[in-house]
Formats: structure tokens, C-alpha cells, sequence
């Protein structure tokens, strides 16, 4: 799975290769409702806005964690992800989990929709409302 590669573009501020790892369409949801993102310019700006979250509380990389995966039927799967957030000043993080639903494609999986999960993920949840609001 190449969800800490993933993680690592974000971080790194490859918005455009970011993008690429998700089909479009694509859905993110959380406890807050939904955001749709239609096309990848579209899925770039949201992950700008994500990384710009993360960057201004002080969060330099997530380290994601696969905790369980389903067998794929119809090239199509979900991966249960605990996502610990690193500090810039080595603070302790909550973990954020997450389920991606995955589509094979000939490019290898991509994401097409990921559904945050319980109060832990306030803060994408924040990211997510100032994507929603711009």
C-alpha cells in the first residue's frame, strides 16, 4: 500500500502527485457531512488545504498504520488506517483512523473516498470545513 508515500507528497508539498492517488470523482466524509471533489484541480486545492491544516498546528508527517483490509471483489477494496501525527517539537499526537475505499486501476489502487472516523478527527474534519467554505 502506498499510503506512507502518500503521506510523505502531502508533507513534502507534491500537491499535484498527491492528487494523482485518488480517482475522481472521489468523497471524503466525516462526522461534519461530506465534500465532494469532482475533478483533480479540485483534488489538488483540497490537499493544499489539508497540508496547510496540518503544517499550522505543527504537524510535519502521519505515519499511517494498516489495521485491517478486505479482500478486493470487483477491483474494488476499503483499508482501516490508524494515522499517528508527528510534531515538529516531538509531542505526543493523537491517532486519527480513517477507512479508504480503493479502486484498482491500471495505474495501481487509488482512493475513492475516505470516510473519517469518531471525534479523533477534528482536525482533518477542520480542513475538510475550510475547503468546504473557500
Amino acid at each position: 500500500m502506498r499510503l506512507l508515500k502518500r503521506s510523505q507528497m502531502l508533507f513534502e508539498g507534491r500537491v499535484e502527485d498527491y492528487a494523482k492517488e485518488f480517482v475522481t470523482p472521489a468523497v471524503f466524509y466525516s462526522a461534519d457531512g461530506m465534500l465532494p471533489v469532482c475533478s483533480h484541480a479540485a483534488m489538488v486545492d483540497t490537499a493544499k488545504v489539508l497540508r496547510k491544516s496540518l503544517v499550522e498546528r505543527g504537524i510535519v508527517a502521519c505515519h499511517p498504520t494498516v489495521a485491517a483490509a478486505d479482500l478486493p471483489r470487483n477491483g474494488r477494496f476499503r483499508v482501516w488506517v490508524d494515522w499517528q501525527e508527528v510534531a515538529a517539537d516531538e509531542s505526543k499526537q493523537p491517532v486519527h483512523s480513517s477507512i479508504n475505499y480503493m479502486r484498482q486501476t491500471p495505474a495501481g489502487p487509488r482512493t475513492e473516498m475516505i470516510d473519517w472516523l469518531g471525534a479523533s478527527c477534528a482536525p482533518m474534519r477542520q480542513g475538510l470545513r475550510q475547503k468546504q467554505s473557500a
